[in-house]
């Protein structure tokens, strides 16, 4: 069952973050017979993952293959992505040298631990002009 408390995995640029909780609560309390629901924008999930109920069929849609990647691996290899995380170095050097690497020679695994650590401290979740999220 969806949580109404639950967060997205990472930050995204113009997510519903801070508006989730008011378009859960419009969702909620307008009368509908939905047999589906249609998210086709759906960001990191930030109102998709907070609603009060499912659907017999969902479907969600996102362009950025490695959303759909990280979402996949979190539910089927939860354990092994966490051990991968769990050391990470946040560094300049780190980002930097993560941002090298070409996604397409990863294993889906090591692309979802890249995509995730590059949207953390990316400055502002952005994608195609990541920038080290601190200053020194």
């Amino acid at each position: 069952m969806p949580d109404p408390n639950l967060h997205p995995i990472t930050p995204w640029l113009s997510s519903k973050r801070n508006l989730a909780k008011r378009i859960c609560a419009i969702i909620h309390k307008t009368p509908h017979r939905v047999y589906f629901y249609i998210k086709p924008f759906v960001g990191m999930g930030g109102v998709f993952l907070r609603r009060k109920s499912w659907q017999k069929a969902e479907v969600i849609n996102k362009k950025s293959q490695d959303v759909a990647n990280l979402f996949r691996i979190v539910q089927r290899h939860y354990d092994p992505f966490i051990d991968l995380l769990r050391f990470q170095v946040t560094s300049r050097t780190e980002f930097e040298r993560q941002l090298k690497f070409n996604p397409d020679t990863l294993t889906d695994l090591e692309r979802a631990v890249r995509f995730l650590y590059l949207q953390r401290i990316s400055y502002g979740g952005k994608i195609s002009t990541r920038t080290f999220g601190f200053s020194d």
